[in-house]
């Protein structure tokens, strides 16, 4: 399956996670109800779809046919005061259901920024996805 206005849907590829001491502190912590990363307390993962799919932000035709989240994104991309985003090339995958990212080291589904274009479509594992939380909940 090829991209389809910028959206593929794909396979994460689940890896046993290395945890550290520090992460399975976190995890306990986590459990009896602490807060241990920068993601609220009461944040509520936000899924949109049960589909996994990546989204590169340069192989959109026409923003104006994304999904509602894909565009709400596209729009929190191209923002002037994110241009970053653009520059550094970002990708997002959308992951309905909990994994263990690089950022936060905390289980969380939702939409995750993928920083490195060494990464293929084919190979993305939840330690190549950091979580762009409450960035993109304003005006959902």
């Amino acid at each position: 399956m090829k991209f389809e206005n910028g959206v593929r849907q794909i396979q994460l590829q689940e890896e046993v996670p290395k945890l550290t001491q520090h992460d399975k502190i976190n995890l306990c912590f986590t459990m009896l109800g602490a807060s241990v990363s920068s993601m609220p307390r009461n944040y509520r993962s936000r899924t949109e779809t049960d589909k996994l799919e990546l989204f590169d932000p340069e192989k959109v035709v026409d923003s104006k046919k994304l999904s509602s989240y894909w565009r709400k994104i596209w729009e929190l991309h191209n923002q002037p005061e994110r241009r970053d985003c653009v520059k550094l090339r970002y990708r997002y995958v959308h992951v309905p259901h909990n994994i263990l990212p690089q950022y936060p080291r905390v289980p969380c589904k939702g939409v995750f920024c993928l920083t490195s274009r060494e990464v293929k479509w084919y190979n993305i594992t939840p330690n190549n996805l950091i979580h762009i939380g409450t960035s993109t909940d304003e005006g959902w």
